[in-house]
């Protein structure tokens, strides 16, 4: 990693320069979270499609439940490990080895008491809404503060959160951005699946009224938007959406974190020192 001040452009530069040397480690991270998303998604639509009837189905909604809460570790584990994957190649320039999976047991249960604390809170207050971006940042901070706890405990793992957002104006920013890409990223998503369906029907005989019908686009206010008006077809467009967009906010968090780390230890300083005396040696 190169010496660079804490700024958004350094930070998504770097991001995306780690995300691709760590290329590899995102096909586990999307394996481990498709469990969690697809019962996540299954529960929200079966909650959605029984409306008020819901209380009449309380056995089916709660063995939903209990599904997509066992699927949540696995899920946690593999975003822990990309994490470290991050970490490992921002720090050597390669992508890092097998030995990325063996996570340190300390680390690993103050990242799942962090990661469920923040889940109790996103149900608990979610609906606010202005809430949501704040605990999203908590949720990618959890993680790549995770390797700082080198023994359980129930302060340390909110102290090291709390720390790094220190610089909450990048965070914000860094939350903006990201929601940009996300929101591109459903529009790319709906307009592709639109494609492949003008494909599909101009290849041969196929009966593409089903799914026109689950793909048409919702109407806000008199215009029409890129999106399903159909909750399923939205769901999963969106958990796709944000499968897309989530190993770039970790590795950006990775890079903020490990930059706010350095500069606070000093390294910063002794790299520049070092960069400078090699420019006058030269």
């Amino acid at each position: 990693m190169t010496w660079r001040s804490i700024g958004l452009v350094g930070v998504l530069d770097e991001s995306f320069a780690v995300a691709r040397r760590a290329a590899p480690w995102i096909g586990l991270l999307w394996l481990t979270a498709l469990p969690a998303r697809l019962l996540g998604v299954r529960l929200e639509y079966a909650a959605h499609a029984l409306g008020a009837t819901a209380a009449d189905h309380g056995d089916y909604l709660i063995s939903l439940g209990y599904a997509a809460a066992l699927a949540l570790p696995l899920a946690l584990y593999g975003r822990l490990v990309f994490v470290r994957a991050c970490a490992r190649a921002l720090r050597s320039g390669v992508c890092p080895g097998l030995d990325t999976l063996r996570v340190p047991p300390a680390a690993a249960a103050c990242y799942l008491y962090a990661a469920l604390l923040v889940e109790v809170l996103f149900y608990a207050t979610g609906l606010a809404l202005v809430t949501v971006p704040v605990l999203v940042v908590f949720a990618g901070l959890a993680a790549a503060t995770a390797e700082r706890c080198e023994r359980p405990g129930l302060i340390h793992p909110l102290r090291e959160i709390l720390r790094a957002c220190t610089h909450g104006r990048l965070l914000a920013a860094l939350v903006f951005v990201f929601a940009t890409a996300l929101l591109l990223a459903e529009i790319n998503f709906y307009f592709g699946l639109r494609g492949a369906l003008w494909l599909a029907e101009a290849a041969g005989p196929f009966d593409a009224a089903r799914w026109e019908h689950a793909l048409r686009p919702a109407t806000w206010w008199v215009a029409q938007v890129p999106y399903p008006e159909q909750k399923l077809p939205a769901l999963l467009l969106e958990s796709a959406a944000t499968a897309a967009v989530e190993p770039f906010w970790l590795a950006a968090l990775v890079v903020y974190v490990q930059q706010l780390w350095t500069k606070e230890s000093g390294e910063d300083l002794s790299r520049r020192f070092e960069l400078l005396r090699a420019g006058e040696a030269a």
